[in-house]
């Protein structure tokens, strides 16, 4: 990765840095306001990669005003519906060279959100969008307009579950009279991984974890949320899967689904997954 040698392009990450970016912007919350955003300013306060923290924040804010141009007086309320809305573009780190998706395609997806009106179809994308070089094979998305780059040359999946929301209305019966207390298994090559529990509807975990890839075209990740007892069985809490080809490397919010597969309404998980 690039290394910066001046502490305005990489200052120091901590809490109060990554609170400078929300508050330049004026975005930032007040007290108790907008709990979810003041939780993932302190998660990016703890990064010590130098992709992390403070890039990445700015990173995000850029993306809200280049995502939501409309919106006049922005508040912290509408930057925390947008850093939470499955619905938005995966938020990428411009200049991390973890990435799976070449600085081309980036930004070959920025000219595609300018040109919103312009119809798009597979073979249109084909046409716009530039080629990966050298031994990166792309494959297009005509549902996103974004062509995703099968990383051949890549030995990694990095995995960050940085929190969660919405299980108070999905899973209302979870852990009845108190908070549940919430984990994440993430299985991928037959071995599970497990974060902490936490005590809370919003967990806050900011946890990584780390895959060695075989083969992109079969492998597959699988993140199942549960509910830890004492006593009894751990309650399902939700669940997604993907095969890690089809994995947008980017900070991004994950909806979940139920057991039977049915996309919750408000059950999400905030991840980042970056390939190296």
């Amino acid at each position: 990765m690039k290394l910066h040698i001046t502490h305005e392009d990489n200052p120091r990450n901590s809490y109060e840095t990554v609170l400078e970016v929300v508050e330049r912007n004026k975005l930032e919350p007040k007290h108790g306001e907008a709990e979810l955003l003041s939780e993932f300013i302190k998660l990016l306060g703890k990064e010590k990669e130098e992709w992390g923290g403070v890039k990445a924040m700015t990173v995000c804010v850029e993306e809200y005003r280049l995502q939501e141009p409309n919106v006049k007086d922005a508040t912290c309320n509408d930057f925390e519906r947008f850093l939470f809305s499955p619905s938005r573009k995966v938020i990428v780190i411009k200049g991390d060279e973890g990435s799976m998706t070449s600085k081309a395609v980036i930004e070959a997806n920025r000219e595609t959100r300018k040109e919103a009106d312009r119809p798009s179809s597979s073979k249109a994308v084909k046409q716009d969008l530039p080629k990966a070089s050298g031994s990166l094979k792309g494959t297009d998305d005509p549902s996103t307009n974004i062509a995703i780059i099968q990383a051949t040359n890549k030995k990694k999946l990095k995995v960050k579950i940085y929190m969660g929301t919405g299980w108070d209305t999905d899973f209302p019966k979870l852990h009845r009279g108190s908070s549940p207390d919430l984990f994440v298994n993430l299985i991928h090559g037959g071995k599970i991984r497990k974060t902490v529990h936490k005590r809370s509807w919003t967990p806050s975990w900011g946890e990584e974890f780390d895959f060695p890839l075989s083969s992109l075209e079969n492998d597959e990740l699988v993140v199942e949320v549960y509910d830890h007892t004492l006593i009894f069985k751990d309650k399902f809490a939700g669940t997604f899967r993907d095969r890690v080809s089809k994995l947008q490397p980017g900070i991004q919010a994950i909806p979940l689904s139920d057991k039977v597969g049915k996309e919750c309404k408000t059950a999400r998980l905030l991840m980042r997954f970056m390939f190296v």
